[in-house]
């Protein structure tokens, strides 16, 4: 345990020097520790309410539904990482132009696919959790 003081006039840190070796260094991590007064306990009254089967089943679809370890297109080992596509095609421009052209003006690669979710086939599951859960739409009150 030790005080951490970042400038002399902030208040001290509570902090935790926790080891961790590897083969090729040893470091010792900082972790920030709360203060008594900093901890706040958040009690929730219980939901008394039945679960059936049905409704745990209906639930458990739809999460398998929206799985995305198993989408075809999101394989997280196959996402380029924009920052580094972008260098690799700066350096390949700079490369490959023998004009002097700036980095700056290197032609850009649409990666927008890169940013769009995954598509998930969640109809048949949300319509059962409807049915099961008796889901209606709420009317609107004009006020």
């Amino acid at each position: 345990i030790c005080r951490y003081v970042k400038k002399e006039d902030v208040g001290a840190k509570l902090c935790c020097l926790v080891p961790n070796v590897k083969s090729y260094c040893g470091v010792l991590m900082m972790v920030e520790m709360p203060f008594a007064d900093q901890i706040k306990k958040a009690e929730f009254p219980r939901i008394k309410a039945e679960v059936t089967q049905d409704q745990l089943t209906a639930v458990d679809q739809l999460i398998d539904s929206m799985d995305l370890s198993t989408a075809p297109d999101f394989k997280v080992s196959e996402i380029a990482n924009p920052d580094i596509q972008r260098r690799y095609e700066c350096v390949t421009h700079k490369l490959l132009t023998s004009n002097g052209s700036s980095v700056s003006h290197c032609p850009t690669v649409d990666m927008s696919h890169f940013f769009k979710p995954p598509k998930y086939d969640s109809e048949d599951a949300i319509k059962a959790c409807n049915k099961v859960f008796n889901v209606s739409k709420v009317e609107e009150k004009t006020k």
